[in-house]
């Protein structure tokens, strides 16, 4: 789609290269004559879900498929033609249920479920077993797969586990939708600068280790929706596996990731960018969630317009920098009131003493914290200066 790019990348995570553990993430994005788009699954981790890294791509696979198909309908671009934002969660879907937009999304998600039942199935049944199963799996799970091959009327879904979640944008409209954990991350552009969000409702059954999936019997009532067309696209939209957001939490240092991501492309190029994230997400993992890992994105292509909105990312950056060292240095004149207190009192206690050296310990973390802050702002501001003289 002209004016449109997008890249996406996969890693490994640490504790699957510990195990040689195949990578259960997989990730798309393409952007062509009608549509772009950013997908990414992440299989589940387990015994149990031995297959998820096949399921996460078959996953993958059909829902390109089934999106192809969905945004070439010409019912499909008359509905989401001229329609303002809407977002349909876990909780409100019952409500949902009449609203053509809902009923239209549920439509594409339930065919993704459908084919993705009949790629495992026909994997399963053609597919022997590897050595790495048959030496890593537990018994169990290999001999229950077993005796469903066996069986007619047997499902394999639990075997191919995964969540999945994508952005779709045509000339005219965008959606997206998800099942399970993992962010996905809007960048816009309004009277104030840069706004970050995150559209797609949450389903408070993803916390910690659990999350829905693809493989449960319920799923086609589990995926959240968004979708807009008043021809107010987006900037930059980022989907990122749990992985990511396992190390980065899903506020403020999680948008701060994918600005300085978004600032490698911009100040260098696309190539340049990815190979970072070749080089820095396996790092990453390493001293994060040691999970695997997947970015996906999609982006407005022009060259002016990226450099524009790589500076008011700047804004938004060195406001949050600014808010916090007022807060550090606050806590900064407490500590040393509190210290000069203690020093003054006299002869010391014990607890006196040990609060004492605790305070000191925490005026030297925040005054290492002041001075990151300060290394950070001088970085932001260089970074812009040399922009500057692109535009």
């Amino acid at each position: 789609m002209d004016g449109v790019k997008c890249f996406k990348h996969t890693c490994v995570g640490e504790s699957h290269l510990a195990t040689g553990k195949p990578c259960q993430d997989f990730s798309l994005a393409e952007s062509k004559k009608e549509f772009a788009v950013a997908i990414v699954s992440d299989g589940h981790g387990g015994s149990r879900y031995f297959r998820s890294d096949v399921g996460s791509k078959i996953a993958v696979r059909c829902a390109k498929k089934a999106i192809e198909k969905f945004v070439k309908d010409t019912d499909i671009r008359d509905l989401f033609s001229n329609s303002p934002l809407q977002t349909f969660g876990i909780e409100s879907n019952v409500k949902n249920t009449e609203d053509q937009h809902y009923r239209a999304l549920s439509w594409l998600t339930y065919s993704i479920i459908a084919q993705w039942h009949k790629e495992i199935q026909k994997h399963a049944l053609e597919t022997p077993f590897s050595e790495w199963e048959l030496s890593h799996i537990d018994k169990q799970y290999i001999e229950e797969f077993k005796v469903k091959l066996d069986d007619e009327a047997a499902t394999f879904e639990k075997t191919y586990g995964c969540t999945m979640m994508a952005y779709v944008q045509t000339e005219t409209f965008w959606f997206a939708f998800q099942i399970g954990d993992g962010k996905m991350v809007f960048f816009n552009r309004d009277e104030h600068g840069i706004e970050v969000s995150q559209p797609i409702p949450w389903d408070e059954r993803c916390f910690l280790n659990k999350t829905t999936s693809i493989c449960d019997s319920d799923a086609s009532k589990e995926f959240r929706y968004c979708c807009c067309g008043d021809e107010k696209f987006p900037e930059v939209v980022f989907l990122g596996s749990d992985g990511i957001d396992d190390t980065y939490g899903d506020g403020d240092r999680l948008t701060d990731f994918y600005i300085r991501l978004y600032k490698e492309v911009v100040s260098t190029s696309l190539n340049k960018a990815k190979k970072v994230l070749e080089s820095d997400l396996p790092q990453i993992s390493k001293i994060g969630s040691k999970d695997d890992m997947s970015i996906a994105s999609v982006y407005n292509g022009n060259p002016q317009r990226q450099i524009q909105n790589a500076l008011l990312m700047s804004q938004w950056q060195l406001a949050k920098l600014h808010k916090e060292s007022e807060e550090l240095d606050v806590k900064r004149r407490s500590l040393r009131q509190k210290i000069d207190r203690l020093k003054d009192s006299g002869e010391q206690s014990e607890s006196q003493r040990i609060e004492l050296k605790y305070a000191e310990n925490d005026l030297i973390r925040v005054e290492e914290a002041l001075e990151k802050n300060e290394r950070n702002v001088h970085t932001i501001k260089t970074f812009d200066r040399e922009l500057n003289k692109r535009k």
